[in-house]
């Protein structure tokens, strides 16, 4: 009997806690991929969740506009390895197409003069390789060198000399291999970065009818706030309060998801100093540029039995990548990509100056008879007040075994952290942002 009376009082007390939980309110800052994850979650598990989102619209820097007519993603592009992926994994639930895998060996480039195929796939290869070799050395030994330095340095010693024939396509393979990759300038980033995370499997896909079909499907049933700027986060021993354009609102935990841009700039204040690490961790992390133009023709003039297009380019750094997708060919939509510092600078070009740079690119490689674009779409992620960067890379001076852990790490048991920066093995990916937001919840769950 005692035994019974015993367990029964133990069940009690479990079923007591799990009913506190599951009344408690949690405030989610931020709708993009890993908000909308952490809410969902949380949700499920039957506490009561408020998402706050500044901008005018769901997806944060995964979003699909159709201006045009066609539905084409401004941030977000490639679902990254398909095995074990969530993000593929939630577009299969979803119900969303996903296309064939990427082929990334059909792959064209062209010089400054217009000349083709200066550079081989086996010249991209032994670059590749080699770099990241010595991003190993520089991660085993956690050098704060940057990786300009780190490049500089093997140039001077000759350790390209069998891989590119001049200094043009040094920078090309920078450009694209580094700066486009990982959204930094090699001035800023870490020597260490590209021993960073993991590599997924199964090959890379996109969605042609655009990543906004996963947002809309994570959102389904959430309580969001939209043009809620997120201004002041109180918190302490009795909740938290956060203070929006829209008015404050209470709960008793917050998962904060903000862009790692937003947080380098300060525009969110905390009534409590954050711990130093955490300071430190976002000083050690750097909010890239990587933009995007696309580029409508009423014909498709390129090489469309390719799918990059690479253009070495002098200046360096212009208009190195373009992408022909099958799934778009249709529609004779280009797509061209700026990265690092560059991309940065070309934000305060307005959008003919940046068509008129393309244009010359083009015709650098197809000659002065193709046709002008009938519409151009260009994205400007560093300026965009709500992202301040397309998504992080680590900095000179990180680390990358410890400054994306500091990052994560919650406050007090109150305030949650959440999104691609904080990820250690996806950082800058959209599965890496969903997995980040379901560690979240789980640890509020768990708590």
């Amino acid at each position: 009997m005692k035994l019974i009376i015993q367990c029964t009082v133990a069940f009690t007390l479990v079923l007591s806690t799990l009913t506190l939980q599951a009344n408690e309110r949690v405030l989610v800052v931020g709708a993009g991929m890993a908000g909308l994850t952490a809410a969902r979650d949380l949700k499920a598990a039957g506490y009561e969740v408020v998402v706050l989102e500044a901008r005018n619209r769901l997806g944060g820097r995964t979003y699909t506009d159709n201006v045009s007519g066609i539905n084409l993603d401004m941030g977000a592009s490639w679902i990254h390895g398909i095995e074990d992926n969530v993000m593929y994994h939630t577009a299969v639930e979803a119900g969303v197409a996903v296309s064939e895998i990427t082929d990334y060996e059909l792959y064209k480039n062209y010089d400054f003069d217009g000349s083709p195929n200066v550079i081989s796939a086996a010249q991209d290869e032994s670059f590749v390789k080699l770099i990241i070799k010595k991003c190993r050395r520089h991660a085993n030994n956690g050098t704060d060198t940057s990786m300009e330095t780190m490049l500089e340095d093997m140039f001077d010693d000759g350790d390209f000399d069998r891989i590119v024939d001049n200094r043009r396509e040094f920078d090309y393979l920078t450009n694209t291999f580094l700066e486009h990759e990982y959204a930094g300038d090699v001035t800023q980033m870490s020597a260490q970065q590209c021993w960073e995370g993991e590599d997924s499997s199964g090959g890379d896909v996109i969605i042609p009818e655009g990543h906004s079909q996963i947002v809309d499907y994570l959102a389904q049933g959430l309580n969001i706030k939209l043009n809620a700027v997120v201004t002041k986060v109180i918190y302490g021993k009795r909740g938290v309060t956060i203070k929006t354009s829209r008015g404050s609102y209470k709960g008793d935990r917050a998962v904060i998801t903000v862009p790692l841009g937003v947080l380098k700039a300060g525009d969110i204040t905390f009534s409590q100093a954050l711990p130093s690490s955490k300071f430190n961790a976002i000083a050690e992390l750097g909010s890239g540029t990587l933009n995007k133009t696309w580029m409508i023709f009423p014909y498709a003039f390129w090489d469309t039995d390719v799918l990059m297009i690479g253009y070495v380019s002098d200046p360096k750094d212009v208009f190195t990548e373009w992408y022909s997708f099958d799934d778009l060919e249709v529609n004779k939509v280009l797509l061209g990509f700026n990265g690092g510092a560059r991309a940065a600078e070309m934000e305060s070009m307005t959008d003919q100056e940046i068509t008129a740079e393309a244009m010359t690119v083009l015709r650098a490689m197809y000659g002065p008879g193709i046709p002008e674009p009938t519409k151009v779409i260009q994205t400007r992620w560093n300026s965009d007040r709500f992202s301040k960067g397309s998504y992080s890379f680590l900095a000179a001076g990180g680390n990358v075994e410890s400054t994306r852990r500091k990052l994560r790490k919650s406050v007090d048991d109150r305030l949650f952290f959440a999104g691609e920066a904080t990820s250690i093995d996806y950082p800058g990916t959209t599965d890496g942002a969903m997995e980040t937001g379901a560690r979240a919840a789980r640890k509020i769950i768990n708590l």
